[in-house]
């Protein structure tokens, strides 16, 4: 295979990647300004590759010439739109007066610069054909300015990409941004390795490679501008699986040795661009419905929070003043009266829990809820527990077991507050859920568990009860918010359905997890909290 042929197929397959990445990156970001300026960032590149090829390729000098000066000229546009990219991705950064003066006296002054290269001899003075793939640029008097120009564009777009990743606190954005300046960073590695080092050496050959520079910065560029979009990477490898099946049933149409084997490769050919373009239909599809259902549950949630936020409040000078008037502040009371209150105090203190609930909840879903973990003794942390809900126990005659583990256990990491409210719910929903003359039994455990081909120890609270258990069918539905069983619904009317979800989530937060399990209905239930050692 010769040298040139190699050559058109390296440059052949940059432009044609590079022309795939600027219609992705175009149409997942159409309605969006960065998309759009690096859209146009990556046509003025795709003129570099096209013009870079054939001046390689061709031997007529003055062809030679032209095609030399049209590199040179469309350079300073791609970096021109890159740096306005760099502006507004993610952030907009360009929003005050002073830069958007700024910017349009730079628009023309690439461009008039960009016409001058193109047309005088004053950056590009004469291109010498010294060999095969070897040529020689003669530079005129406004080369030094045009590097110059060049450089400081380069400055300007790594100042803006480091302002918008100190700019932005949001995660996702600043992931965004550093897949940015990796694809600038690694292509200009390439670049440099490929055209300047290894020829340094005498490897003239590597200079071949150096297209892929802008493969490398287009690629990691897209991915960013696709994450900010959000699509997940399924829609873009069934394009990618789509488009690579279609070129090669079109290469393989045209090369048809027989008209039969045409038609017949024609018919294939359409029917798979069909199918294709109803598959990619039906996968963003999906994938539209799915940001849409997580944009619902983000609205739900910071309603969830700004309510509760709003509930507390009020909710709490209720319960001081119900207590203020139970404890004679305002006056005698009589016995009606009295008992009204009582059950204002009730009600509303039961109304503060659903609320605090709630308000947990919603902070989690947000990623605000922070921990503050300290070494805790587990076992005593559970009897401090059951200390707590004798007297509800004691109210219906149901016995209180704490059996204590058969070995020392180690204390482990744990935020004390969380996972005592999570014991606490456990324990409570036992006692609410056990009949008369009952038992519920606390005790603790280690066991090592084997997870993805490793093992790992746990701390097991254990939370067994005699109640009314559940069957298969509510036991899925146990740990869902509002969710309530049967027996939930018949004997506590006033509660939720809240207390194991926030048990699950403060556990979950821990790496850990919980079980359920009970024989059916009328035979009791186990509830298991396991918590890593060593977390």
């Amino acid at each position: 295979m010769s040298i040139e042929l190699v050559q058109l197929g390296i440059f052949g397959f940059s432009a044609g990647g590079l022309l795939i990445l600027a219609i992705l990156a175009r149409y997942k970001g159409k309605e969006e300004k960065p998309a759009n300026l690096f859209f146009y960032s990556l046509l003025f590149a795709e003129l570099w590759l096209i013009s870079l090829g054939l001046y390689y390729y061709f031997q007529e000098p003055l062809l030679v010439l032209w095609l030399g000066r049209i590199n040179f000229a469309v350079v300073l546009p791609m970096m021109y739109f890159l740096l306005r990219f760099s502006q507004n991705f993610p952030l907009d950064l360009e929003g005050s007066i002073f830069k958007i003066l700024g910017n349009k006296i730079l628009s023309l002054w690439i461009l008039l610069f960009s016409i001058l290269t193109l047309f005088t001899p004053l950056v590009s003075k004469e291109e010498v054909i010294t060999g095969t793939l070897q040529r020689k640029t003669i530079y005129g008097d406004l080369y030094t300015i045009y590097i110059i120009t060049y450089l400081t564009l380069l400055a300007s777009i790594f100042f803006y990409l480091l302002r918008q990743f100190s700019s932005t606190k949001d995660k996702i954005q600043k992931s965004q941004v550093i897949y940015v300046l990796t694809g600038i960073v690694l292509s200009f590695l390439w670049g440099s390795i490929t055209n300047v080092i290894l020829p340094l050496f005498g490897i003239f050959d590597a200079q071949l490679f150096g297209p892929f520079a802008v493969i490398i910065f287009g690629f990691f560029v897209t991915v960013a501008i696709i994450k900010h979009q959000l699509f997940n990477i399924k829609v873009i490898a069934t394009e990618i699986f789509t488009v690579v099946i279609i070129f090669s049933l079109f290469v393989n149409f045209l090369y048809s040795t027989s008209l039969i084997e045409a038609i017949l490769n024609f018919i294939l050919l359409i029917s798979t661009s069909i199918f294709g373009v109803l598959l990619v239909k039906a996968v963003l599809k999906e994938v539209k419905a799915r940001e849409e259902l997580e944009k619902t549950d983000k609205a739900k949630t910071e309603f969830l929070s700004m309510a509760s936020h709003q509930l507390r409040t009020p909710l709490t000078a209720i319960k001081g003043y119900v207590s203020l008037a139970l404890e004679g502040y305002y006056g005698e009371l009589n016995s009606k009266l009295k008992k009204a209150l009582k059950n204002v105090a009730i009600s509303t203190e039961r109304l503060i829990r659903i609320v605090q609930d709630l308000l947990t909840i919603s902070r989690i879903e947000m990623g605000k809820l922070e921990l503050n973990l300290k070494p805790v003794d587990l076992a005593n942390l559970a009897k401090s527990c059951l200390k707590e809900l004798e007297f509800e126990a004691k109210k219906k005659n149901i016995d209180l077991i704490f059996k204590n583990p058969n070995q020392p256990l180690p204390k482990i990491n744990l935020d004390s507050l969380k996972i005592r409210q999570a014991i606490l719910n456990l324990i409570d929903n036992a006692i609410k859920y056990t009949n008369e003359g009952g038992k519920v039994e606390v005790s603790l455990d280690q066991e090592r568990l084997k997870e993805n081909h490793k093992e790992r120890d746990y701390l097991k609270v254990i939370v067994k009860d005699t109640g009314v258990g559940f069957d298969p069918e509510e036991q899925s539905k146990l740990f869902e918010s509002f969710s309530r069983g049967s027996a939930g619904i018949a004997k506590f009317v006033e509660g939720a359905g809240l207390g194991l979800n926030v048990a699950k989530r403060f556990v979950e937060i821990h790496q850990g997890f919980i079980t359920a399990f009970s024989e059916g209905k009328n035979k009791g239930s186990t509830f298991t909290i396991y918590l890593p050692v060593g977390s």
